[in-house]
């Protein structure tokens, strides 16, 4: 039983590296798009916004869901107050509320989410108009950036208030979070500390990935991360994941994100556990990804369901085992675009699943019920 739960452990992991590991969620409970917005207030996740814009239509989202890690589901929340709706937004959260403006739709315009009542009230405008920019939140106070300027917003008063100017100029797409008393914002390669009860910048160790822009980035376990984005040109994405350690001022390099490579993708912390989900690679994804300690995932596991997934590697045809299978479960396979290309069900706990004439390279499985994913993994076609 213990290597077989190890087995398992592997499938759904992906990777670990470091303790890191990797788990497909329940999708975004609405269509595929970029440059949305994302925070966690509590044990929740809420994202929406957003946009598509192939074949010269630009179709802007003002949808907000709310995720529950503890059910892994998606629930519809009250839409963004705005008839346009809103992608490219400047998003920060404090411990009880969420906080979106500026964007490509609005100007300074900003508003208040409270997640208890389920309503969006507009708070003073931010004297600027920033739009693709860093944002984090310290000791319930938000920090937006534009150009080299700072503002703090000070929800119990409702006032905007002009900081230290930040000693560069930071572009559009840059990543932000927050770790203790101090907020980030990762320019290109560059790392910027800011300490507001200094209010003093400082400049720290130089990242050492590919990304120039529009990664996600969340915290964990007092480490910053920057996961995906583009390299110079946008169309040159990465599955790069990097890791911050302040304590020493450090960056560390760990597997690559499983998932497709892509770029303007939204990621939050809930209960220290990372999360990402949507972006592009020229296809708007709304896949949805976990990461999380590899450490303990054995002890989870354990009261779960068992896969195992035999060979993988696989040239011809791929075995799945699931002694506690229902009779309402299949396992369906997905390339690397998200697109389902096979579907087969589960006879006497077993599922054979024959490679036909799908090219060689990476897909995903799911173990479904009633259209729920159970469990997720990959598999080689070699």
């Amino acid at each position: 039983m213990k290597k077989q739960l190890l087995l398992f452990v592997a499938l759904i992991s992906f990777c670990a590296v470091n303790g890191q590991a990797w788990i497909q969620r329940t999708n975004y409970g609405s269509t595929g798009r970029h440059r949305a917005s994302g925070f966690a207030i509590g044990n929740k996740g809420y994202m929406g916004l957003g946009h598509v814009n192939g074949s010269n239509v630009n179709i802007i989202y003002k949808d907000w869901w709310e995720y529950d890690p503890s059910s892994d589901s998606w629930t519809q929340k009250a839409d963004y107050p705005t008839n346009s709706g809103n992608y490219g937004a400047i998003v920060f959260a404090t411990s009880t509320h969420g906080y979106i403006g500026g964007g490509a739709t609005l100007n300074g315009e900003f508003f208040e989410f409270d997640p208890q009542t389920n309503t969006w009230t507009a708070t003073a405008n931010c004297p600027g108009s920033p739009t693709d920019q860093g944002a984090f939140a310290v000791n319930d106070k938000g920090y937006v950036i534009q150009g080299n300027l700072l503002w703090e917003y000070d929800p119990a008063t409702d006032v905007w208030t002009p900081k230290q100017n930040a000693p560069v100029t930071f572009g559009n797409w840059c990543s932000g979070f927050s770790i203790g008393a101090s907020g980030y914002i990762k320019n290109g390669p560059n790392l910027y500390e800011y300490k507001p009860a200094l209010n003093q910048w400082m400049q720290r160790a130089t990242c050492p990935g590919i990304a120039t822009g529009g990664s996600a980035s969340f915290i964990r376990n007092g480490k910053g991360y920057i996961v995906c984005g583009y390299s110079g040109s946008l169309a040159n994405v990465t599955s790069q994941v990097w890791e911050y350690n302040p304590g020493n001022n450090t960056w560390t390099q760990l597997n690559d994100f499983v998932g497709t490579s892509r770029r303007f993708t939204v990621g939050f912390t809930i209960n220290n556990r990372g999360y990402m989900g949507t972006g592009t690679n020229g296809i708007n994804f709304n896949d949805f990804w976990e990461m999380t300690d590899a450490v303990g995932m054995e002890e989870a596991a354990a009261a779960d369901v068992t896969v195992s997934a035999y060979p993988n590697p696989a040239t011809e045809q791929v075995t799945f085992r699931i002694p506690d299978a229902t009779g309402r479960m299949q396992v369906a396979l997905y390339n690397m675009s998200g697109a389902l290309v096979q579907q087969q069900p589960i006879t006497n706990n077993t599922c054979i699943m024959q490679r036909d004439a799908l090219p060689s390279g990476i897909y995903f499985w799911k173990l479904e019920e009633n259209g729920s994913t159970v469990k997720s993994g990959k598999l080689i076609f070699r």
